[in-house]
């Protein structure tokens, strides 16, 4: 096909004049970015032209740089739409044309042999020159660096032969991506020409049998002329049928209630309704599917009622077999004389298969891969739509995967995987059609249930809690913490229910009962002591040395419970160490040493993010701080530092004294208590370190566990 074939002389106007094509902010980029180029390369001028360099220099500066500039500083002008092919062509040969003259002085320099292969490039592909202004710049380059060497050099070597070769074939290429480029533009031109005469013709068939349908109430009082205008009506409501019938239109009258007065023949093709089955028998929203009649019925009769056009609905219709066509709407009023709304003329264009293939985009850019349901972004945006008030109460519920990092350390991620998808369609078959279920993170998953009270949430919820309880990967369990919140007043802010449902969630997450930690917490401590020996046995000492501790200090009930999990937890940020730092066997350097510290901040941030009001958090932050405030990670002192906190500072202190670690030997009993005692008030609460000594040590044997 030629470049200009089925072009008109108008389209070849309306062609050139289109800013479609012109990648405007493309160029102020690539043009910039040139005369950036250009005059970073005058450095190589000074090394291969020691004399001429004042020349170059003012080609550079002087003529060609200049024209990039000009030709930036046009692209905010209207000019720059309308000369677009010759400032290109003006810019492709005049940054061609001066690396071109470069090499005809030294044709010996690869360093221009590839500056003119960026400007060829550039040319032919990134500026968006149409075929014949593209061939035109790149051979006047071409001809210009082929006969100004013959002419200015004696003695051409293989490098300039091959160097012409290679710039003949770049032409040769950039002629066919030009051409191709052209060609492909002029194609999408007269495909969106098509398409807006076919719009044109439309409108204007509908403005013709609006007014024919008029001509026909003129023609009932008029007898002498009834059958002229019947036959005439005939022979363009014929035509005008055709049209319908190929466009797949259907052409329609809506009295002011919405009941269809007349409907062309194409509702038979496209619906299978006749019209005897439709014209006076249906109203509007009859044809809207079972299931969103009664939203379309009450949105529509809203939209009737404003008496405005109707551009551009698109809408589902149910053919009278059930299936789900989707049409595009435009409606228009009609008034009588005295200004009262009473009829609307309308036309429903099908648009099925271009829905069909959209709606497969959309599908794969608002869903998970991995769980094939819905992603955070559909959820976000399916949030913002259900947030009205005749959807509420609206339940917000929020799902964390507990156990899918012990599951993908233990089995790896095949099986991580495995667990997620069977999760995800468990959750996504205990809901309805109209609620929404999501993948919003790694392992995290949401629910929208518009309409949905307390109860019938806790119900959903619990069905989902069973499900899920019998489930397992590699024989290993997992479960689900959940949160949720009810949005029931416009006044409540979505982002707030949305924080409600999380801490909800992240408090469940820690807290199972009255006792007992969330065991997504224990699974990051097994995962911790399962890899290090060493840890499991420190974390145990410390949880038991703790507890006695709290017993000589009459604490007692679930506040000792607690005190014991805290010694066991303390040290849960060590997660984060790299191996090579827990494993040093010698003394850690500065930056190692920093990073260790970093333990009681990752601690902190672990249990937090489970449950915020967790006191544990604080307790995992706060062990290593000093009663004289020389501790880290903030310097807090005295009482401030909490007391579970200084308790775990002497039970971790006296274990790890008292036990072989990889960069020392354990110390002695006596030598560790001695320790206790030197530093007591300044690093140690002093009454706890008498409590350990006095009441845990001696009444027990230290060399054996306390358990």
């Amino acid at each position: 096909m030629l470049l200009k074939d089925k072009f008109s002389h108008d389209d070849e106007r309306a062609f050139k004049a289109s800013e479609e094509f012109i990648p405007v902010f493309l160029i102020r980029v690539l043009f910039a970015l040139f005369a950036v180029l250009y005059a970073l390369y005058a450095l190589t001028d000074l090394i291969y032209f020691p004399t001429l360099w004042p020349l170059i220099f003012a080609l550079r500066f002087g003529l060609v740089i200049p024209v990039f500039i000009i030709t930036i500083v046009l692209s905010y002008t209207k000019i720059f739409i309308k000369y677009y092919q010759p400032l290109m062509m003006v810019n492709f040969v005049v940054g061609g044309l001066a690396i071109a003259f470069m090499l005809i002085l030294s044709p010996n320099n690869v360093v221009y042999y590839g500056g003119l292969f960026m400007v060829y490039f550039s040319g032919y592909f990134l500026v968006k020159l149409r075929f014949v202004p593209a061939t035109l710049s790149g051979f006047s380059i071409l001809l210009f660096h082929f006969f100004g060497t013959l002419l200015y050099q004696n003695n051409l070597n293989e490098t300039f032969y091959y160097g012409m070769l290679f710039f003949l074939g770049a032409n040769l290429i950039g002629m066919m991506g030009a051409y191709n480029n052209e060609y492909m533009q002029r194609k999408q031109f007269l495909r969106d020409q098509d398409i807006e005469k076919i719009n044109a013709q439309l409108k204007k068939q509908n403005e013709e049998k609006a007014l024919q349908l008029q001509q026909i109430a003129d023609a009932n009082r008029k007898n002498e002329a009834q059958h002229r205008l019947t036959e005439a009506l005939k022979e363009t409501e014929s035509r005008f049928e055709q049209i319908s019938m190929q466009s797949r239109t259907i052409f329609y009258e809506l009295n002011a209630e919405g009941l269809y007065t007349y409907a062309s023949k194409a509702m038979e093709t496209i619906l299978g309704y006749t019209i005897d089955e439709i014209v006076n028998q249906r109203y509007f929203y009859e044809l809207f599917p079972k299931a969103m009649r009664e939203e379309y019925k009450k949105m529509g009769y809203e939209e009737l009622a404003k008496g405005k056009v109707i551009s551009d609905f698109i809408n589902p219709l149910e053919t009278k077999s059930g299936k789900i066509v989707w049409m595009t709407s435009f409606m228009m009023p009609v008034y009588n004389p005295s200004g009262e709304l009473i009829a609307y003329h309308g036309s429903d264009m099908d648009i099925t298969e271009q829905k069909q293939k959209q709606d497969e985009i959309k599908h794969i850019s608002y869903h998970d891969f991995l769980t094939k349901i819905p992603n955070r972004r559909y959820y976000h945006e399916k949030l913002e739509s259900l947030d009205k008030e005749r959807y509420y109460p609206l339940a917000v519920v929020i799902f964390d995967f507990n156990g899918l990092k012990v599951i993908n350390d233990a089995f790896g991620h095949d099986a991580g995987n495995e667990a997620l998808i069977k999760v995800a369609n468990t959750i996504k078959n205990a809901i309805g059609d109209a609620d929404v279920c999501a993948r919003i993170g790694g392992d995290e998953f949401a629910l929208l249930l518009p309409k949905t009270n307390l109860v019938a949430t806790e119900k959903i919820l619990q069905h989902i809690k069973q499900k899920i309880k019998k489930q397992s990967v590699q024989g290993i369990n997992y479960s689900l913490a959940v949160g949720y919140e009810f949005k029931q007043d416009l006044h409540y802010p979505i982002s707030e229910v949305m924080n409600a449902a999380e801490n909800m969630m992240y408090k469940n997450k820690v807290l199972e009962g009255s006792s007992m930690r969330n065991r997504a917490i224990m699974s990051i401590l097994k995962t911790l002591t399962d890899k290090y020996e060493e840890e499991k046995i420190h974390s145990k000492r410390v949880s038991e040395y703790c507890r006695a501790i709290g017993q000589g200090l009459d604490i007692k009930g679930e506040a000792l419970k607690e005190l014991e999990l805290a010694g066991m937890l303390h040290d849960i940020g060590k997660i984060s160490i790299p191996d090579e730092i827990l494993k040093k066997p010698g003394s850690l350097n500065q930056a190692e040493w920093a990073e260790m510290k970093n333990h009681t901040l990752n601690g902190y941030q672990i249990l937090r993010a489970a449950d915020q009001y967790s006191d544990l958090a604080e307790y995992a932050m706060t062990h290593h701080e000093r009663i004289d405030g020389q501790g880290y990670p903030n310097g807090i002192k005295g009482k401030k530092i909490p007391l579970y906190s200084r308790i775990i500072a002497v039970a971790d202190a006296y274990e790890a004294m008292t036990s072989d670690r990889p960069y020392r030997k354990a110390i002695s009993h006596e030598e560790a208590i001695a320790e206790l005692n030197r530093y007591r008030n300044t690093q140690f609460d002093g009454k706890i370190v008498d409590v350990f000594i006095e009441k845990v040590l001696k009444e027990k044997d230290p060399t054996k566990s306390l358990s």
